[in-house]
């Protein structure tokens, strides 16, 4: 064998294993870019979607908390008229002060039982809250105004005082309670305090 041959051969060999292992080389990296791109094709899908029930979600939490805060503001009113010893600007007759401040607690209360799924744990335990703090100021209020008008002296003093409680109760923890909500609401809407 001459060794004109052996290195004719050889270089012949190197230039087609190297024309074989770019040609390789080339299908693969192009079959790789196209999954590369179908598969950031499908993710972009993917992000899209989840951006749409986001979105979607975000508005629908964003209409909830609204008219909960809207209800929880009227039944803290229509609560604090009704309980308030010293009157307010409100000429309704107590009985009819009594029945919508009723309606608004337990609209307030309905409506978040409705929509519970939207709250984070931290909001339900402040709303929770708000409802036991009303659920007892209403039953010492509405409870000793029945026996407030028809008791001995000493009775109608012990009741005035429980009412006062009561009226205290709303008119001090239920505020605190509310600026807690709001501050909840504000985090979960993305809004700068």
């Amino acid at each position: 064998m001459d060794i004109n041959y052996i290195l004719s051969n050889s270089v012949f060999f190197l230039i087609l294993v190297s024309a074989m292992t770019w040609l390789v080389r080339s299908v693969f990296l192009h079959w790789l870019n196209r999954d590369i791109e179908s598969y950031k094709t499908g993710l972009h899908t993917i992000a899209v979607e989840q951006q749409i029930k986001f979105s979607r979600l975000h508005n629908d939490r964003a209409v909830v908390i609204r008219k909960l805060y809207t209800k929880l503001v009227r039944m803290e009113k229509s609560v604090y008229t009704f309980m308030n010893p010293f009157g307010t600007e409100n000429d309704l007759p107590t009985n009819e002060q009594q029945k919508n401040a009723f309606h608004d607690a337990w609209e307030f209360i309905w409506y978040f039982d409705d929509n519970r799924i939207f709250f984070v744990t931290r909001v339900c335990d402040i709303i929770e809250q708000i409802y036991k703090e009303f659920k007892l100021a209403w039953y010492d209020f509405t409870v000793y105004q029945k026996y407030s008008e028809s008791s001995l002296p000493r009775l109608q003093s012990i009741n005035r005082n429980r009412q006062n409680k009561a009226f205290t109760s709303i008119k001090e923890k239920m505020p605190e309670l509310r600026i807690q909500l709001e501050n909840e609401f504000r985090e979960m809407l993305g809004v700068e305090k």
